[in-house]
């Protein structure tokens, strides 16, 4: 992979906070007001074209959050969000002036290419107008249920086709022709385009949400646990098939997973998520050989592993996940640190320290 000067999608300082809204009746009995789920606190990641960041944590660390923050299925409480260089607003990509002073022309007439910047508009405008890319046209998301992702009272047909009629395609026999396209790059055939979600295996559902995703043509997917309610020999299946995907398609990947093997397999990258913050950011195999968090230290040595000579010493963390309602002071994970520095741990956020290509949110490494 070649990293380009600009990075495909970028978050900066990302906050989604959900507030908590209790009723009256407890408002006046109990004296609560209202309170804020921290769900993502402060969050700034890049990713780069054509790579894989591997998302891991605990549950309800916030990774599902950042990435749906990340897709503009929910809207940032704070912070910004740029695709290729270029700042994010609600569905549109914010287009700067042109450098001749004339205004820019509208985000439909601009054909984004595999270079790190914006491509001047095309002179055909019937090519413009059937290129019109908004950013949800630029971006699509796997989601970890594939049955409860799919109307059950639409078939694949209708399925993909809402997709195709998104990018443009209207005409019913191209629609056709390009459903039964994806069908078959997926590793389904003809005979399933007119059957319903609930006459397919798991597995299978799953690959109809693969084959939606790429009715858009995006250039950025968020996969939010998109193997873990599948079984062994069918998580491998579609684990390679998005492998070749990303290939043919020149895609970049955002993979949410709890199975550190998987990640391990599929990222170029891995970001560890603790409380709705990112504590350790670096390179998939210097992560996995050399975790520099005292969490990340915790989570590989979690991982079962055959040989017992390759086994890690486990490392029980004491007590539980702090609420994100109400975050501890400090590092969000000095309650549970078994390698606590001293008081500033408990007293100041940690800023991000580079460790030998690792970015750690550590004071022990001040």
């Amino acid at each position: 992979m070649t990293q380009t000067a600009v990075p495909l999608v970028e978050v900066r300082n990302i906050k989604k906070y959900f507030p908590i809204h209790p009723g009256l009746l407890v408002k006046l009995l109990a004296g609560r007001q209202d309170q804020m789920v921290k769900a993502v606190d402060d969050v700034s990641l890049k990713i780069w074209p054509g790579e894989t960041v591997g998302l891991v944590g605990e549950s309800g660390c916030g990774k599902t959050t950042l990435g749906r923050v990340m897709v503009r299925l929910h809207q940032p409480t704070a912070g910004q969000l740029f695709f290729r260089g270029q700042m994010v607003a609600g569905d549109r990509i914010v287009l700067p002036p042109h450098s001749n002073g004339q205004p820019r022309p509208p985000a439909s007439q601009i054909i984004f290419d595999e270079s790190a910047s914006i491509s001047a508009p095309s002179a055909n405008l019937a090519e413009m107008e059937a290129r019109h890319l908004s950013f949800f046209r630029l971006t699509q998301i796997i989601f970890q249920n594939p049955y409860s992702s799919l109307n059950p009272r639409k078939t694949v047909r209708d399925i993909i086709g809402v997709a195709l009629r998104q990018r443009g395609l209207t005409n019913s026999q191209e629609s056709e022709a390009e459903t039964l396209r994806l069908l078959k790059r997926v590793g389904l055939s003809e005979r399933h385009i007119d059957a319903y979600p609930h006459q397919f295996s798991g597995g299978q559902r799953q690959r109809i949400g693969i084959a939606r995703a790429l009715a858009m043509q995006p250039q950025f997917i968020v996969a939010d646990e998109p193997v873990s309610a599948l079984d062994v020999s069918i998580q491998a299946q579609v684990i390679n098939l998005m492998k070749e995907l990303q290939q043919e398609f020149h895609l970049t990947y955002l993979f949410i997973a709890h199975d550190l093997s998987v990640i391990y397999y599929l990222s170029d990258r891995v970001a560890v998520m603790y409380l709705g913050h990112i504590v350790e950011e670096a390179e998939t195999q210097s992560l996995f050989e050399h975790p520099r968090h005292p969490y990340t230290q915790a989570l590989l040595a979690a991982i079962p592993v055959v040989e017992k000579a390759a086994r890690r010493e486990r490392i029980v963390l004491s007590g539980t996940v702090p609420s994100p309602i109400d975050p501890p002071a400090g590092c969000p994970f000095h309650t549970r640190c078994f390698a606590k520095k001293g008081p500033e741990c408990e007293q100041k956020f940690p800023p991000e320290f580079e460790v030998e290509g690792h970015r750690v949110a550590c004071w022990l490494y001040e």
